[in-house]
C-alpha cells in the first residue's frame, strides 16, 4: 500500500505554529498517514514533545553559505524535502506552519505527480527573484539575471510553496544537489527558497486548488467596500499572522486548536471533521481565484487599519463595542 506522509517546518520560533498545525491536521483532517517535522536546531526538550505524540522528527541544519538580513536561517531547509531520507514514502504533502486545516485532506492522498497552487495573482516566475529594476548594475546580480532569463521561460506562472504535494518517484533526478546547484548559481537575485523550487519543479508541477492554499483570507464584496473572510480547506496566513494581530476572525480558532494539541494521539485518530465534495472544492477555489491585485492591496490596508483599532485608540474602541456592539461590529469587518 502506497505510504504518505504529511510534513513541516520549524525552529525554536515556530514551534506553537507547528503544534496548532498538527492539531488542525489531527482534529480536522483525518489524515491516516505519517507526521514529520523538519526540525531546525531544535533542543531535544523541544523535539520531545512531538517524539511523545507519535511524530517524526527530522533534525535539518541551515544549508545556506551566506547571511542576509531578509532570509531566516531556516530559508534553504525546504530543499530537505527532496533528499534521499524522504523516498521512505510514496507520496508527500508538506504544509508550511502558518497555515489552519479546517477540512478532510482525503481528496489529496494517491494525486498522481507535483501539485501546488499558484502564487498571488498568477505572479509569473520572474517576480519570484529581485528583478532588473531593483539589482542596480552590480555585475554578479547582472549576470545572475541573464542566466535565469536564458535558461527559464520568465513569464511562466510560478507556485507558491507553503502547500506542496509530489510524489517521490515524480521529482527530478537528484532534486537535493539540484536545489543547491540552482541556488548557488543564483544566489544573488534569490528572494527565498520559492524562488528556488519553481525553478527545480519547473514545468512539472500542476495546479493545485487555492481551497488548499487559502492566502486570499478576506475577499471584497464585488461593488462595496466591504470585507468578508473567506475559510478554505487550508488557511495560509501568509500576511496577517494571527498569533500576532489576534484577529477575531481566525484567532480564537487558531488558539482554541493549539491548547488542544497535547491531546494528540497517533494511536487514536478521529474522523474528518468536514468532507468538501469537488463541486465545493472548486467553487471555494474559484472565489478565491477570481481578484485582482488593486482589490487584495486594498483588502490588506483595510484589514490592517481595523485590526489596530483597539491599539490606536485604545478605550474608545473598548468602549464603542460597549455602547454600540453592532456598529463596533461593522468597522472591525
Amino acid at each position: 500500500m502506497p505510504s504518505n506522509v504529511i510534513v513541516t517546518l520549524s525552529d525554536s520560533n515556530y514551534i506553537d505554529q507547528a503544534r496548532q498545525l498538527f492539531s488542525s491536521i489531527y482534529f480536522n483532517s483525518g489524515w491516516t498517514g505519517d507526521y514529520l517535522l523538519l526540525a531546525h536546531d531544535l533542543t531535544a526538550d523541544e523535539k520531545k514533545w512531538f517524539t511523545d505524540r507519535g511524530i517524526y522528527v527530522r533534525d535539518v541544519h541551515t544549508l545556506r553559505t551566506k547571511n542576509f538580513a531578509w532570509l531566516p536561517g531556516t530559508v534553504l531547509d525546504k530543499f530537505y524535502l527532496f533528499d534521499e531520507w524522504m523516498r521512505r514514502w510514496d507520496q508527500v504533502l508538506y504544509i508550511d506552519a502558518d497555515t489552519t486545516v479546517e477540512a478532510s485532506l482525503a481528496p489529496l492522498i494517491g494525486l498522481k505527480g507535483i501539485w501546488a497552487s499558484p502564487d498571488f495573482h498568477d505572479r509569473k516566475l520572474r517576480g519570484q527573484f529581485i528583478e532588473p529594476r531593483r539589482s542596480g548594475t552590480e555585475r554578479e546580480k547582472k549576470k545572475a539575471l541573464d542566466r535565469l532569463y536564458g535558461s527559464f521561460d520568465v513569464n511562466a506562472v510560478s507556485f507558491n510553496s507553503g502547500v506542496i504535494l509530489y510524489e517521490t518517484a515524480a521529482l527530478p533526478d537528484d532534486p537535493f544537489n539540484r536545489s543547491i546547484e540552482l541556488y548557488n548559481d543564483l544566489e544573488p537575485i534569490v528572494l527565498h527558497d520559492q524562488s528556488i523550487l519553481n525553478l527545480l519543479l519547473y514545468g512539472k508541477w500542476s495546479s493545485l486548488p487555492l481551497a488548499y492554499n487559502n492566502y486570499f483570507l478576506y475577499k471584497r464584496v464585488p461593488w462595496s467596500m466591504r470585507f468578508e473572510k473567506y475559510g478554505g480547506i487550508i488557511n495560509h496566513y501568509v500576511l496577517d499572522k494571527v498569533w500576532n494581530t489576534k484577529n477575531q476572525d481566525y484567532y480564537p480558532r487558531w488558539k482554541c486548536l493549539l491548547e488542544r494539541a497535547d491531546m494528540i494521539d497517533l494511536e487514536r485518530r478521529p474522523v474528518a471533521q468536514k468532507e468538501l465534495t469537488d463541486h465545493q472544492v472548486m467553487k471555494i477555489s474559484h472565489v478565491l481565484s477570481t481578484s485582482t491585485p488593486f482589490r487584495d492591496s486594498l483588502c490588506v490596508k483595510v484589514h490592517r487599519s481595523v485590526n489596530s483599532i483597539d491599539r490606536s485608540i485604545g478605550r474608545i474602541g473598548m468602549r464603542l463595542n460597549e455602547v454600540s456592539p453592532g456598529l463596533y461590529r461593522m468597522i472591525r469587518r
